[in-house]
């Protein structure tokens, strides 16, 4: 009986703290409690698992972990979902890479890779994903061609208006297996502002006091988060950062690590222009 007074308590808190409007298309628009979402924030900045100074210092790294790699890019996105990332990062990435002369976009469109372990449907969808960028730089921003940074910096920027209807978006967005989440995942990685909203993002939200609908749901999730990270005064990848780095306790020694990988992606990059 009391466990489920606490479940009804729950969700008459979860309705108070999140209203949501129907559009004439459908189109569902979630809006938050501001006062909840500032409790919230002040939490986070309080009590964070992960501190403002040492997210940012990761979100500044974020964009350069697939430097002239980005079919990686899409490899590790589109492989992170409901898969341990010690996983990707160690074994699907670096399988896909043997398997490819230059782990670019051309390649994983062209080329069926030899990735071991994939799930079905997620090579489908990795070529699918790789190809719809090269046809985005195609069609609008033909001046990125041949330039995949330049290219998944455009599509980031542009796919900004379709990150709460991600299906609406036709280039990576409508790609069977690609969701809200990996929809902003790879935006992330592919330097813009933007927040996974994922289950661990929604733990450790609800940790701080923030209370949802369905923590399952991407864009409520989203929208939360896009809120508070604007009451702490910081970016959406810093927040990003904050929340998914604190869910899975980042140490110094996996930082040093990951500043190790930068600077070697860095220096290899720099040494593909001079050649």
């Amino acid at each position: 009986a009391v466990k489920h007074h606490e479940d009804g308590n729950n969700r008459a808190n979860a309705e108070a703290n999140t209203q949501a409007k129907v559009t004439r298309n459908g189109t569902i628009i979630i809006h938050v409690n501001r006062n909840q979402v500032k409790k919230v924030a002040e939490s986070l900045l309080q009590y964070p698992a992960v501190s403002v100074e040492l997210a940012t210092k990761l979100a500044k790294q974020y964009y350069g972990r697939y430097a002239q790699r980005r079919g990686s890019m899409v490899v590790d996105v589109v492989s992170s979902a409901w898969r341990n990332y010690d996983r990707v990062e160690n074994q699907i990435v670096p399988a896909f890479e043997k398997s490819v002369r230059t782990p670019d976009l051309k390649s994983l469109a062209k080329e069926i890779p030899n990735i071991p372990g994939l799930r079905g449907g997620e090579v489908a969808a990795m070529q699918a994903a790789a190809a719809g960028l090269l046809r985005f730089a195609k069609e609008k921003r033909p001046a990125t061609l041949n330039n995949d940074e330049k290219i998944v910096k455009a599509w980031a920027k542009y796919a900004e208006p379709f990150r709460f209807e991600t299906k609406s978006e036709p280039y990576v967005g409508a790609v069977k297996k690609i969701g809200p989440a990996l929809f902003a995942y790879l935006r992330m990685r592919a330097g813009a502002d933007a927040i996974k909203a994922d289950v661990w993002v929604a733990r450790v939200l609800e940790e701080h006091g923030a209370t949802f609908k369905k923590a399952t749901d991407a864009i409520e999730v989203t929208r939360y988060a896009e809120a508070v990270a604007d009451a702490m005064g910081v970016s959406r990848l810093v927040l990003d950062q904050m929340l998914w780095r604190g869910e899975w306790k980042i140490t110094q020694h996996a930082l040093d690590e990951l500043e190790k990988t930068v600077r070697k992606n860095s220096a290899c990059s720099t040494s593909q222009k001079s050649r």
